[in-house]
């Protein structure tokens, strides 16, 4: 039993129950509600949704849209607080159906769509269902606009077609359901532990009879076979002798989801048609089945063996960046060693296309790029023949990380007094190990710390070149990536010295004040509001001298530990009346935010201050009254 529930049940009905509310009174009145307890809210809509609906759709639409229960046919709340599911229990199973139906009957698309989602038990529950549902009437509609609005009403991601109503879909109309079937046609996925779906021969080999080949084509390249694509391809290279008509041709077969034998089919294109066909791979080498596949691709060595034969320099230095570690290394290697046969700048060019990102996965909001790293007897290799290479084009190859620290890479930078690749080395290795108390450190990992951190302890001497070296370190750091502060700074020394021990430091160098401000890390950010924070004349300057940074804190994200440090750091930068009305109108409009977890009672102290030392600013209600004692005559 939820009470929640219960609560928010009862809160509902006498709201709906209100006569005195009008459409839009009503509307706002629920909107109050839903944001009260929005999880709990759409679990309650087999109460509220037929209400609203029937009183006035159109008012309403926007609101049930939002709120109608997204989590199933399982996620409602029934009397007593209890989950169930109102379709099947008759007193609500009829108010929803026949909600469904007027729905239905109104065109509502969206609203139809989830309703009858859960109507059927969800549409991995119950596919057979759809598509019983879909052909029937697909096949009932009289013209093409009612076909379509029914596609639009049935149109649920993730659901496939079988084979014998997608056909039957087609002969009925053809080119209004096309884009229709293609989307839920069953992929052909190469992994081997995938289900194989059927693929549609026979519905492929009606669209060639009708000489429908855009649909035929578009089916084939998501639902061919490894060996149907192979058996295509050498179909299309003995047909066609044009390299340009072949490249097109080729395109618009070519899988969506890259099968297990492309290497050797590119391998077989190439060395029966070669330049003609170079295109045509160079576009397509993505030769593993997933972005996070770690196995060998299938005869990918025998493709890259062919490109370095045949002078091919861009599709060999392709493949080598999308292969795997080991054959990368392997070829990396053999160009630092070659001191003969290749010269010193034709190695130096060879590396340079192996340098860089192999393979990309973007997506909305987030992107994904793999770079194959060097060991570190490699990186060592080419550093002491190539050192501006590692320190340039291969640095994002020489990354410590979790299974490889680079540790001799860094000695060797050390000892070459070599600052940017020691600082930028540094500037990974300072991030390691925060993981809050999940996994222990690796030696490894601490092994690297200790060695970084032995080497910048030797500035501490000279505060102003510590403050340079650490600011070359700290600013470099990229944002989110530290996911545990207490873990990294209790189990990384390099952490620690940076952030922690050497606050006074960093005083010495305005300028590297000024970047750990601007730097996109927030604990970058923290250790610069702190070290502005010191009660020392120098942090006072320092902190004026960055003002604008400071008030642009106030209204910034940060945790709360955060924003009090920042406020601290802005209660020194406050000496001259400037300051002071710079920083009062932003400290008011930060006073007036929402957020439960803002550190008030210090941005209160700060105005207090403000205000008594410059008097002028304060307002009407700001003044201070004096009461005194009356006096009997």
């Amino acid at each position: 039993m939820d009470s929640k529930a219960v609560e928010l049940r009862g809160n509902v009905l006498a709201t709906l129950g209100d006569v005195s509310l009008d459409d839009r009174a009503l509307l706002s009145a629920l909107e109050r509600i839903a944001a009260s307890d929005s999880m709990r809210f759409p679990g309650l809509s087999h109460l509220w949704a037929p209400a609203l609906y029937q009183r006035n759709r159109r008012t309403f639409r926007t609101f049930l849209l939002a709120h109608v229960n997204a989590f199933g046919p399982s996620g409602y709340y029934d009397e007593k607080g209890d989950l169930f599911d109102p379709w099947t229990r008759d007193d609500t199973r009829r108010s929803l159906e026949k909600l469904l139906e007027q729905v239905d009957r109104d065109g509502e698309v969206e609203l139809f769509r989830k309703l009858y989602e859960e109507h059927i038990g969800g549409r991995w529950r119950a596919p057979e269902r759809w598509r019983a549902d879909l052909k029937q009437r697909f096949l009932q509609a009289s013209d093409d606009t009612q076909r379509r609005r029914v596609l639009e009403m049935f149109d649920l991601p993730g659901v496939d077609l079988d084979e014998d109503a997608a056909t039957a879909m087609y002969e009925a109309a053809p080119s209004t359901c096309a884009e229709f079937l293609v989307a839920h046609a069953p992929r052909e996925y190469p992994w081997e532990w995938s289900k194989k779906p059927p693929p549609w021969r026979k519905l492929r080999r009606r669209a060639a009879d009708r000489g429908d080949l855009d649909f035929e084509q578009r089916l084939f390249r998501r639902q061919a076979t490894p060996d149907e694509w192979a058996d295509r391809v050498r179909k299309l290279v003995s047909e066609l002798p044009g390299s340009k008509e072949l490249v097109e041709r080729l395109d618009r077969i070519h899988p969506e989801l890259m099968p297990k034998n492309a290497a050797d089919v590119y391998r077989e294109l190439l060395e029966s048609r070669a330049e003609a066909a170079l295109p045509y791979v160079m576009k397509h080498l993505d030769l593993r089945r997933g972005f996070f596949w770690s196995n060998k691709p299938i005869g990918a060595d025998r493709l890259i063996r062919l490109a370095h034969a045949r002078g091919w320099l861009q599709l060999w230095a392709a493949l080598l960046r999308s292969s795997n570690q080991d054959t990368y290394n392997e070829a990396v290697s053999r160009l630092v060693e070659d001191r003969d046969a290749l010269g010193v700048s034709e190695s130096r060019r060879r590396l340079l296309l192996l340098a860089g990102v192999g393979r990309e996965l973007n997506l909305p909001g987030l992107g994904l790029a793999q770079v194959m790293p060097l060991s570190d007897e490699t990186a060592v290799a080419m550093y002491r023949r190539f050192p501006e290479l590692v320190r340039s084009a291969f640095r994002m190859h020489c990354t410590p990380s979790w299974g490889r620290t680079f540790e001799s890479l860094a000695r060797a930078a050390i000892d070459a007094d070599d600052e940017p690749l020691v600082d930028w080395l540094a500037s990974r290795v300072v991030t390691m190990m925060g993981f809050g108390g999940l996994l222990s450190p690796p030696k490894a990992q601490a092994d690297m710390a200790e060695l970084l951190s032995r080497h910048y302890e030797t500035l501490l001497r000279k505060p102003r070149e510590f403050a340079r070296r650490a600011g070359n370190v700290l600013s470099s750091v990229p944002a989110g990536a530290v996911w545990s502060y207490d873990s990294l700074i209790k189990n990384n020394r390099l952490a620690r010295l940076l952030f922690e021990r050497s606050h006074e430091d960093f005083l010495a160098d305005p300028s590297v004040v000024r970047d750990l401000l601007e730097s996109p890390q927030i604990h970058v950010n923290r250790l610069a509001f702190a070290v502005l924070a010191t009660n020392s004349p120098r942090a006072r300057d320092l902190a004026r001298q960055n003002l604008d940074l400071l008030v642009a804190a106030l209204l910034r994200k940060l945790h709360s530990q955060t924003r009090a440090i920042a406020i601290d750091a802005l209660a020194n930068a406050i000496g001259s009346d400037e300051a002071a009305r710079a920083v009062l109108p932003k400290a008011r409009d930060a006073l007036r935010l929402p957020e439960k977890r803002y550190p008030k009672e210090r941005l209160v102290a700060m105005i207090g201050a403000i205000l008594e030392k410059h008097p002028s600013l304060r307002t009407e209600r700001e003044q201070p009254r004096v009461f005194r004692k009356a006096v009997r005559p």
